[in-house]
C-alpha cells in the first residue's frame, strides 16, 4: 500500500488486503460458561473449586458425608474400627 501514492491503487491493495484477512480470520472465544452448583447444607465435605467442565464437581465425591457421631473407640467392636485402607 505504502509503495505507491496512486489513490486508486492503494484503494484497490487496501480491498485486497481485507479480503485476506477475512478470509483467515482468527477464532477468538470469549464465551466461558459458569457452572453453579448448590448443596443441601447437610452434606459436609464438599469443596467446589473452578470447573472447567461439568463432571469435575465429582472429583473429591469420595470426602462427602452427611452425619458423623463421635464414638470412644472403648465402645466400638471390631468391625466398626477404622483400618488403615480407610484412610484415602
Amino acid at each position: 500500500v505504502r509503495i505507491t501514492s496512486d489513490r486508486e491503487k492503494q484503494l484497490e491493495m487496501y480491498k485486497k488486503f481485507a479480503a485476506e484477512v477475512e478470509k483467515d480470520r482468527p477464532a477468538l472465544f470469549t464465551y466461558a460458561p459458569n457452572f453453579i452448583y448448590v448443596m443441601p447444607k447437610r452434606v459436609k465435605g464438599v469443596e467446589l473449586r473452578a470447573v472447567s467442565i461439568p463432571s469435575e464437581r465429582f472429583l473429591g465425591i469420595h470426602r462427602w458425608y452427611l452425619e458423623t457421631d463421635r464414638v470412644w473407640r472403648a465402645f466400638l467392636s471390631n468391625e466398626t474400627l477404622p483400618s488403615s485402607e480407610d484412610n484415602f
